[in-house]
């Protein structure tokens, strides 16, 4: 895998219009492994989502190929000075996940496939006691198989056609922008 699951999951958000890169100063910044603090002169708000690495699941491996099947594991976490407006975007995020499917992430140099995500809860993990603004915090934790294959330029079709998955949507993404580490 040339991309942590994580970007991968933060630009399938993206392209859903669920969060935005920080540059951008979109309501809802996304990033990646680290959650900055509220600071109004470096335009971290404190409506925020941050995407972690987390356990997945190994299912084993092909015995023809070696290839190893696993599900990789990502935490959302949702931070809001509202609990009302934290608690609906992590719904709102965990309801995006149930819905996707068949989504295929045209990144450049290579296309994802991101089959389906599983999820558990939206989780309300309260007040952070490091937070000096005292922010609400929500999780959700998910695994999902990925895919990923050199992109063969498939231009601007919006469907791809896989022999064993079937259809696929196909959404074209600024890369590197949605894969830089922030």
């Amino acid at each position: 895998m040339n991309q942590p699951p994580t970007l991968v999951l933060r630009a399938a958000l993206g392209v859903k219009n669920l969060v935005t890169l920080p540059r951008h100063a979109g309501e809802w910044p996304s990033f990646t492994s680290f959650l900055p603090d509220v600071d109004a002169a470096k335009k971290v708000p404190a409506n925020a989502v941050c995407l972690y690495d987390t356990t997945g699941h190994k299912h084993g491996r092909l015995m023809r190929t070696g290839e190893v099947l696993q599900h990789w594991g990502v935490q959302v976490k949702v931070r809001s000075s509202d609990y009302q407006v934290g608690w609906m975007k992590a719904n709102k995020i965990a309801a995006e996940m149930d819905t996707t499917k068949r989504l295929a992430i045209d990144a450049g140099n290579y296309l994802y496939l991101l089959h389906a995500i599983s999820r558990g809860p939206v989780l309300a993990m309260g007040r952070d006691p490091n937070d000096q603004k005292r922010n609400h915090h929500f999780s959700i934790n998910c695994i999902f198989p990925l895919e990923e294959s050199e992109d063969q330029n498939f231009g601007e079709n919006d469907t791809i056609y896989d022999s064993q998955q079937g259809l696929y949507e196909l959404v074209h993404i600024d890369f590197p922008a949605w894969f830089e580490g922030a």
